[in-house]
């Protein structure tokens, strides 16, 4: 579902569930519709918010993670452009179960969710 998110708003989709061997692995990676841009995201889904927003959850620990896996993947495949990390969050909405013509997920697209340095 993010992904198609990203294609949608032109967002060419590189990899997804990318994995830098025992450091970690990252959701997605994508380059921004201008080319311009590496985009590494994380995604996280909760079935409630009743313990907050999904985004929140991506921990100091888990973005120095995401730091560790992006160096292994432009150490493999350079880049010239600027590198960016995103959050999305998809929260499954309360009564999406009751109404067909709604969307059961609510999907949110942090850019720029944390900063490497």
């Amino acid at each position: 579902m993010a992904a198609h998110y990203l294609q949608s708003n032109h967002y060419q989709v590189c990899h997804r569930n990318w994995r830098a061997g025992r450091v970690g692995e990252v959701d997605l990676i994508a380059l921004t519709p201008d080319s311009k841009t590496l985009v590494f995201i994380e995604v996280k889904t909760r079935s409630s918010s009743r313990y907050g927003d999904p985004a929140e959850s991506v921990t100091p620990a888990k973005q120095n993670t995401l730091f560790r896996v992006a160096e292994h993947y432009l150490y493999e495949h350079p880049f010239e452009g600027d590198i960016r990390f995103d959050v999305m969050s998809v929260l499954r909405c309360p009564d999406s179960h009751t109404t067909s013509s709604q969307d059961p997920f609510e999907l949110t697209h942090v850019q720029n969710a944390f900063d490497a340095s």
